[in-house]
């Protein structure tokens, strides 16, 4: 990454200038600078949080549309085409049926639950049991320690600036 001076207005004016033109999707990651990277995280960030919501609003103004003008197939498919394009409100039914409401239905019967589920065992691990494992020297702290899954997150704090800005965006 090229680094640049850490200023709000650069930030504004280097990364938000360019997404007229798809440069947030198009430009070459390994070729912005700080700032561009910076600014084009936290807009993509503001931007996916926006579309969740306002994506399942789409999807349920586009379902209440298909009941209206669709056609339904024998499957409970609903389907229409608007401006060309073929929307489609597709049915979708489980294999099972829910295990709670199955055994509902068994105590409702006077019937033993091993009439419909099968039992499992799984192994889970217990952190006191392993703990005294180490401290016993029958394991080591060391390999447990490297075994551990190591990740990472990404968190940009804003500016106030930059807040302002994303808000305004909100708008």
């Amino acid at each position: 990454m090229k680094s640049g001076k850490n200023d709000d207005s650069k930030l504004q004016i280097a990364a938000f200038n360019k997404i007229a033109k798809h440069w947030l999707l198009s430009a070459p990651v390994d070729e912005m600078s700080d700032e561009e990277a910076t600014g084009a995280w936290l807009f993509l960030d503001l931007m996916e949080s926006l579309s969740k919501g306002r994506k399942e609003e789409l999807r349920q103004r586009m379902f209440e549309r298909l009941e209206e003008i669709g056609s339904p197939d024998e499957n409970g498919t609903i389907t229409a085409k608007i401006d060309g394009t073929t929307v489609v409100k597709e049915k979708r039914t489980a294999k099972l049926p829910d295990p709670k409401v199955v055994e509902k239905l068994l105590m409702d019967a006077e019937m033993n639950i091993s009439e419909a589920f099968d039992t499992k065992t799984s192994w889970e691990m217990n952190s006191s049991k392993v703990d005294f494992l180490v401290q016993g020297g029958k394991l080591s702290k060391e390999a447990l320690d490297k075994s551990k899954k190591v990740s990472y997150a990404l968190k940009i704090r804003p500016s106030g600036s930059m807040k302002s800005f994303l808000s305004e965006a909100k708008k």
